[in-house]
């Protein structure tokens, strides 16, 4: 794909993004700012720690395991992807195993927490 085309698509992706945030939501981050802070570092260093894991134990290339270990939308990492010339595909398929695997775990693991805490 030429490079003017992803360049393009990285724009669209970016404005659809900013289209996302409404007013209510920018009064929120006042009461939520350091919350949002910690998630989006410990997300960050945790994804990077499993992405560089991930690459030694599997021999995985590291950008695509970095890539396909980052948190956020699929789309969007995938094409951020296509920036970094890596294989884009096995970013998909990561990605995609990761979202069913989190939901499937995440479900598990908060059915557990409620089962120990004895909250309905």
């Amino acid at each position: 794909m030429p490079e003017s085309y992803n360049i393009i698509a990285q724009m669209v992706l970016g404005g659809f993004l900013g289209l996302t945030v409404s007013r209510d939501a920018l009064a929120d981050i006042r009461t939520h700012l350091l919350a949002s802070l910690m998630v989006v570092v410990l997300l960050s260093i945790f994804g990077i720690l499993t992405g560089y894991v991930v690459s030694r134990l599997t021999g995985i290339e590291l950008y695509t395991s970095l890539f396909g270990s980052a948190p956020g939308g699929m789309h969007e990492i995938v094409a951020l992807s296509q920036a970094y010339e890596v294989d884009h595909s096995a970013v998909a398929v990561i990605q995609t195993i990761r979202r069913i695997l989190i939901v499937v775990i995440y479900l598990l693991l908060v059915m557990a927490v409620s089962k120990l805490t004895k909250i309905p």
